[in-house]
């Protein structure tokens, strides 16, 4: 096994195919962006809204993981809606850094959160996007929204929000 990026979370057997993270789960490697682009362009299906639900799922199961790597990083072990919100943004931040998907930076501005990710690929954005949807509304057990608000070369910018349905409840 390689020794992880940042001795957290990515050990991986590229020979055969497995990864473990610090929490010692075992998982399988991810093909190349690329090459999941192309094996998804070969269906019928809407790409865009393929991509945003494969990230839905991996943002609901990196929640389940999210705590015990916090706990790793900070020494307590708390739910993540207890969890103070900086080494978590910064938990978030190492993990898609290590994965290859770009450095973020959170800038919280009334009503939206707006997460910038450079070096990042323009083809994931809808990943992304359904990724921070599916972690963000999790941890604060309130539906949220993410949609690309700009996109600059390799400079990635998403806004979530609440929706206005979700406002009025």
């Amino acid at each position: 096994m390689s020794t992880p990026t940042d001795g957290l979370f990515l050990q991986s057997d590229g020979k055969h195919g497995i990864c473990v993270d610090a929490t010692g789960a075992p998982g399988m490697l991810a093909p190349a962006l690329s090459d999941l682009l192309a094996a998804l362009r070969e269906t019928d299906e809407d790409l865009p809204d393929c991509l945003r639900q494969i990230g839905q799922n991996w943002g609901e199961r990196m929640v389940a993981r999210f705590p015990a790597l916090l706990a790793e990083r900070t020494g307590r072990t708390l739910p993540l809606a207890q969890a103070p919100v900086e080494p978590f943004l910064g938990l978030c931040c190492d993990y898609l850094q290590a994965h290859g998907f770009g450095r973020c930076d959170f800038v919280a501005q009334e009503p939206t959160l707006t997460i910038h990710i450079q070096d990042g690929q323009p083809d994931a954005l809808p990943l992304l996007a359904g990724f921070f949807e599916a972690l963000i509304s999790t941890v604060a057990d309130l539906p949220v929204q993410c949609r690309p608000a700009a996109e600059n070369g390799h400079h990635l910018c998403l806004e979530v929000f609440q929706p206005a349905d979700a406002l009025e409840n």
